[in-house]
């Protein structure tokens, strides 16, 4: 059986993350209180630079009432606000980048769904080494695209990912070992370097000591691109090492491979709005194009207007601000749950952006809610999964009635659901964090 949503269709066509959310907003829906530990909720207030410059946009469409005004903006995005972009990236990483290195899309999801679906053109039988746990939407974008025909979930057994397991080092990195490793077990050509930096789910961080130890192995490849998903670049808690940990601060002369993507929907606030740039190397944009044109056209002029004037106004000051706030979640979340026995990975303590993993193993083996199992499609009885716990919480497993606890299974990530790990989020206000805290703590005494 397949797992259903609140409609009654079937889930399977949506990631992990989205089922959850889904259900989320159904039973608060219905009354039921929800502590949301499942979505990176940014808390801390929005941009202001962003949000300024998406006011003045706003009052400059005012002005023009009764006018005709254009339809849409350049596919890549307007020249003005590509120019700003050029100017915060400069100032980011020491590079020179052209206005027409770079593309406005509407979310980080859309940039990346372009990228996979050209890599899927350009080496339609290849593999991409990526870290695991991976995140859930790089995995499942980029097998969406099966040569030229759209394929969700349509062959779970055929993967694009070689992973480059990094679990087993104590502080979650990516060596020069571990990297060749995944090279040499490739059983496909290497269309793609990927790496998301702080990562997501673990909260782990590279810095540029750490990038500079694998850089011989990537110029090694010399035709292979570099993904880099810097979503949540803003969000790094060493303020020593803050202001350098992308690979481009390592490698500069990697930039002419490498697809780099920001967001303005975590560290800067605005999520939803769907607010987001990728630079490309110039070679592939004319690529791109063409599934942009068609399927969005552009971005729109607000959310281009406020992601570049956030990239521009970006300071090291402005970053420890945003850093600083989230550490505070972070430590208190982590603290809390540490004692309550939850942090495997000989508690590793995340470094950075919205999440991290805990151990929920100790409800394997205890009784599934039938409404549960009956969602998940399970003839089973008792939880043996991280997907049985994500439901089972969710239903009220261990809680008064009307309350429930939303978590993401860490299988969605590209771990072994029966380790019963589950990604938890420290991004949301500090009594919603104190609620999830309660009711695992409640949980863990059934």
């Amino acid at each position: 059986m397949m797992p259903l949503l609140p409609s009654g269709l079937s889930g399977d066509t949506l990631t992990d993350t989205q089922f959850i959310h889904e259900w989320v907003h159904y039973l608060e829906a219905q009354g039921v209180d929800i502590a949301d530990g499942g979505r990176g909720k940014a808390s801390m207030h929005a941009d202001k630079d962003a949000v300024a410059a998406m006011k003045a946009m706003l009052l400059q469409l005012d002005e023009h009432v009764g006018s005709v005004r254009p339809y849409g903006s350049s596919i890549l995005g307007e020249k003005h606000f590509r120019q700003q972009v050029t100017k915060g990236l400069k100032a980011e990483y020491n590079l020179e980048y052209q206005q027409d290195e770079i593309l406005f899309t509407p979310g980080g999801q859309f940039g990346l769904a372009l990228v996979f679906h050209l890599l899927e053109q350009l080496m339609p039988t290849g593999c991409i080494v990526t870290p695991r746990p991976w995140y859930v939407n790089h995995h499942e974008l980029a097998h969406m695209f099966i040569g030229d025909t759209l394929s969700v979930k349509a062959n779970p057994s055929y993967d694009k990912f070689q992973p480059v397991e990094i679990l087993d080092h104590p502080q979650l990195k990516i060596t020069p070992q571990s990297l060749q490793k995944a090279i040499d077990m490739a059983d496909k050509p290497i269309s793609a370097f990927l790496f998301c930096n702080p990562g997501n789910p673990l909260g782990n961080v590279m810095y540029k000591e750490d990038w500079l130890t694998i850089v011989d192995t990537l110029r090694a490849y010399p035709d292979v691109p570099i993904i880099l998903d810097e979503a949540f670049t803003e969000i790094v808690f060493d303020d020593e090492r803050r202001n350098e940990i992308s690979l481009l601060h390592a490698a500069p002369d990697l930039q002419d491979r490498v697809f780099l993507f920001r967001s303005g929907t975590k560290a800067l606030g605005l999520a939803g709005e769907r607010l987001a740039v990728l630079a490309a190397p110039k070679k592939y944009i004319q690529a791109l194009m063409p599934l942009q044109s068609r399927l969005m056209g552009n971005t729109p002029l607000l959310s281009q207007a406020g992601m570049a004037a956030a990239l521009m106004h970006m300071t090291p000051t402005k970053k420890k601000t945003i850093s600083d706030y989230y550490q505070k979640n972070a430590e208190f979340l982590y603290e809390e749950l540490k004692a309550l026995g939850l942090v495997p990975l000989n508690n590793y303590k995340p470094e950075g952006g919205f999440y991290f993993l805990i151990d929920l193993s100790a409800l394997k083996g205890k009784a599934l809610p039938q409404e549960a199992a009956k969602i998940l499609g399970n003839s089973r009885d008792v939880m043996l999964t991280d997907r049985d716990i994500a439901m089972a919480l969710l239903f009220g497993f261990g809680q008064q009635q009307g309350k429930g606890l939303a978590l993401i299974p860490a299988s969605s990530f590209g771990l072994d659901p029966a380790l019963c790990w589950l990604r938890v989020s420290f991004s949301s206000y500090r009594q919603e964090l104190e609620n999830i805290v309660l009711m695992l703590s409640s949980c863990l005494r059934v």
